[in-house]
């Protein structure tokens, strides 16, 4: 009998540690985040997201029916907004979308405001007279110069010369050198029919976001400037087909370079580039990549897919070793430029 009674305060021991467990699990922290984290609308439009002010705020392309939008919406995880996203809602007015915590209690409601960009003149020229104001009159001397009169809401921009291009009353090219510059102003994503920017020989350290607003954009040069890095962003410019950034001080590239399907010319000379990004072996309508005088020591074996290349320069750089994948271009014609031959033979041994 004594025996039962233990076994018995045994099995009883044991179900009281099994129910404490089980109300540890019942005692698991909620989360409180409770934050949009992405606010997409359509494609290569840029949302700004105030978190403090928990404002959204979104400039669309001229044309762009704002009365039946439907967003994309990333938001802090196991936190639920509503309405969903891919809801279709009208913007015409600003609107709300209310994010819960998993915690069920706490919530942000976040303002969303939608304006649609102008199409006329007078966007053109605000972008215009921003850049001539960026830097003060460091960059407004040699502006002026080249004839920039954005002052006189008279002045025809098509007279100015000195950069400026138009067609149907747009700009389409823009050329700003030796000014000085060092910022991008936010005003540049009113070029929505520019095909050509060249800002070269400046002091530009980034590039905004806002670029990708530019969706006309062919060619974009930025070479010899102090830029250290470029967004992500960048790699929504799908109709860009020649990009120079050679002359700055580039470590890294945004693995959405890759994403740049029309992209032709590459050129990254003279920055300070350990590796390139696997992904630029989506760009198969390269012809020309040039990476001379950087710090690589290899290059990605997908380099290997880029067969339409005519040049591959790799001079000037401290490699070491090459992945057998350089075997397909040597064997496709592809003229490649490297210091010592012998790592291309030691790869395709």
């Amino acid at each position: 009998m004594k025996n039962v009674t233990n076994k018995l305060l045994v099995l009883f021991g044991i179900i009281i540690v099994l129910y404490a467990c089980n109300g540890d699990d019942d005692q698991t922290v909620l989360s409180s985040d409770k934050e949009i984290l992405a606010f997409d609308l359509i494609d290569n439009v840029f949302s700004e997201i105030d978190s403090q002010e928990n404002t959204i705020v979104i400039t669309v392309p001229f044309g762009t029916d704002i009365t039946a939008l439907a967003p994309s919406i990333a938001i802090s995880e196991n936190a639920t907004v509503s309405p969903e996203g891919g809801a279709v809602r009208d913007f015409t007015n600003p609107v709300t979308y209310t994010v819960t915590a998993q915690d069920g209690v706490s919530s942000t409601i976040y303002q969303i405001s939608i304006s649609v960009n102008s199409v006329d003149l007078d966007s053109d020229r605000e972008a215009l007279r921003a850049i001539y104001y960026a830097n003060g009159s460091i960059t407004r001397v040699p502006l002026d110069n080249r004839g920039w009169d954005v002052d006189n809401p008279d002045s025809d921009i098509e007279m100015w010369g000195g950069g400026v291009s138009m067609q149907d009353g747009r700009v389409v090219i823009l050329g700003v050198f030796n000014a000085a510059l060092t910022t991008i102003p936010l005003e540049m994503g009113n070029l929505t029919r520019l095909e050509e920017l060249y800002l070269i020989a400046n002091r530009l350290t980034t590039v905004p976001p806002k670029i990708v607003q530019l969706v006309n954009l062919k060619f974009l040069e930025l070479g010899n400037n102090e830029l250290v890095d470029l967004p992500v962003e960048i790699g929504n410019l799908n109709n860009l087909v020649d990009l120079d950034l050679h002359e700055n001080q580039l470590q890294a590239l945004p693995t959405t370079i890759g994403n740049l399907n029309n992209l032709a010319n590459l050129i990254l000379s003279e920055n300070l580039l350990q590796e390139l990004p696997f992904e630029i072996g989506n760009l198969e309508n390269l012809i020309s990549l040039v990476v001379d005088d950087n710090r690589l020591t290899t290059v990605p074996p997908e380099i290997g897919l880029l067969i339409g290349l005519d040049r591959l320069n790799l001079r000037q750089n401290p490699i070491v070793e090459l992945p057998f994948t350089i075997c397909n271009l040597i064997d496709a014609g592809v003229d490649v430029r490297i210091d010592d031959i012998g790592v291309i033979s030691s790869a395709c041994a």
